[in-house]
């Protein structure tokens, strides 16, 4: 075929190599970035519908972005103690299902915050899944120590939350116990798997996608609750079997980052449970009766 035939092939082809490895993965990862804003879930479900007392607040992070929240008021009387309770992606402090475990615990007499991170709900900023979404944490916990002085402080994380948790509650000497629900063991590997398990592209595609998040964020394409080494408060992981985003050995290995429990015993496991799926396996009072143990767990 003459090169004159050839050339419009070509051009074809390079065109689709370009839309396939440059465009398509710049477009998706700018969505990831961008998740849905949770709008029709903070018109539908507040803690208005749930009968309980609250306040809104808004806090701004070290780099500049503001998180907007709720404090849930104890609905006993209660409040000896404050739960910070923190969504996955692409969910917000409105999720049903959040709300639900928040209301909950504020009924077993427990203030309870929680707030939309960056990038979601009523929040600024852009999602990150998990490195500056710390700075969203110590900001919130900032604010609550402020507001409740002497409460002894708790974490708990769902997903990429559950990240947040073991992350920030390790370093932070305010935070006295963490409990990490589905948590992910590295953000390059959870990426991959969150693709293949949640979409139709191929788990190899989304490190194209992350090479161009990672260039357009400046971002570390290995972050990992894991790196920080250990667990010196009472700490409990919550693994469903049937979660696409952690392995089993993965979960035993963020398990054991915990010191003040002996071997894998900082770990329950939920038969048939997929990713941030505990809660309605378990039941919602089995759930809140393992979140309530970490109040009551000492350490050294």
């Amino acid at each position: 075929m003459p090169f004159k035939h050839r050339k419009p092939l070509l051009v074809s082809a390079a065109a689709a190599l370009f839309v396939v490895f440059i465009v398509a993965p710049i477009f998706i990862a700018y969505l990831s970035t961008h998740p849905s804003d949770c709008n029709v879930q903070q018109a539908l479900h507040s803690p208005d519908m749930w009968g309980v007392r609250y306040e809104n607040f808004t806090v701004t992070t070290r780099d500049g972005v503001s998180i907007k929240g709720w404090l849930i008021y104890p609905g006993n009387g209660g409040g000896s103690a404050v739960f910070i309770v923190m969504h996955s992606y692409m969910k917000c402090k409105a999720s049903p299902e959040l709300l639900q475990v928040a209301v909950g615990l504020a009924g077993r007499g427990y203030y309870v915050v929680v707030f939309d991170f960056r990038g979601h709900g009523e929040s600024g900023g852009i999602t990150t899944f998990g490195p500056k979404e710390v700075l969203d944490a110590e900001a919130v916990i900032n604010w609550t120590y402020s507001r409740l002085p002497g409460k002894p402080i708790y974490l708990l994380g769902f997903g990429m939350g559950g990240v947040v948790a073991i992350v920030e509650g390790s370093i932070d000497n305010r935070v006295k116990g963490i409990v990490a629900d589905s948590p992910y063991m590295s953000l390059r590997k959870a990426s991959a798997r969150w693709m293949a398990s949640y979409t139709p592209l191929p788990s190899v595609y989304a490190y194209l996608v992350m090479l161009w998040w990672a260039l357009l964020a400046h971002l570390p394409l290995d972050y990992s609750p894991a790196s920080i080494h250990a667990v010196d408060k009472p700490y409990i992981v919550i693994y469903g079997t049937h979660d696409p985003i952690l392995e089993p050995n993965e979960a035993k290995m963020l398990a054991s980052l915990g010191k003040c429990c002996a071997g894998e015993s900082c770990l329950v496991i939920v038969k048939g449970a997929g990713h941030v799926g505990t809660v309605s396996v378990m039941g919602i009072e089995a759930y809140l009766d393992v979140v309530e143990s970490v109040t009551r767990t000492k350490c050294g």
